[in-house]
């Protein structure tokens, strides 16, 4: 089910408050079309008619989406959690009637979780993409160094990053998807089961990746 609430909320740049739309849960089954305006940085949204100005509100998010088996919950006060061991749920997310079919996923930031979200379109195991993204990181040569990678899309042959350099600016970075294929094939078996609630990112995927040496 969709929800959200009104509250007001003050500009980080002129200091102007206003009441603004917060989305406290998301069904991309039931609103596709939210779907769509959260993959385009559109949702979440705080925009200022004082100074003209927007920025993104940093507000838990739940999102669902029945038919692919995804519940994603967005929360980045959790940015400095190290583990999901630490992690408390807030009771939301205890009053779920949840399966074994559900891929939970805990994730900090808009990116992460539109990533997220790009992967299972793709029905890619999200798990598989963080070995990836370390691997691209490691062994990369491009001229500015990459800062901060998130998948974008995936063709026959090629997968598509979204890549941060240390500029600051983005870039689209096209990787070989046997990359993909072939730490997947070498890892599978390897990987640890898919069950409750995890934090998949980059300290996740550290000690499979290393296994590759």
């Amino acid at each position: 089910m969709t929800s959200f609430h009104r509250e007001y909320i003050s500009c980080p740049y002129c200091l102007n408050e206003e009441e603004t739309v917060v989305w406290d849960q998301l069904d991309a089954c039931e609103d596709p079309d939210l779907k769509d305006r959260l993959l385009r940085k559109q949702l979440q949204i705080f925009d200022c008619r004082n100074c003209g100005r927007s920025h993104v509100l940093a507000r838990p998010l739940l999102y669902r989406d029945e038919n692919a088996g995804l519940i994603f919950w967005l929360d980045p006060q959790l940015q400095n959690q190290e583990t999901t061991a630490q992690v408390e749920l807030p009771e939301l997310l205890n009053q779920l009637q949840l399966s074994n079919q559900y891929k939970l996923r805990i994730v900090v930031s808009s990116n992460e979780l539109n990533e997220k979200i790009h992967i299972a379109d793709y029905n890619l195991d999200d798990r598989v993409m963080e070995i990836v993204k370390l691997a691209v990181l490691a062994w990369q040569k491009e001229e500015i160094r990459i800062v901060s990678l998130y998948f974008l899309s995936a063709e026959k042959d090629r997968l598509l990053f979204m890549a941060q350099g240390e500029d600051e600016k983005w870039y689209q970075l096209p990787v070989a998807a046997d990359l993909y294929h072939q730490i997947e094939l070498l890892l599978d078996a390897q990987i640890a089961e898919d069950k409750g609630w995890m934090r998949i990112d980059s300290a996740y995927a550290r000690p499979y990746f290393d296994k590759l040496g």
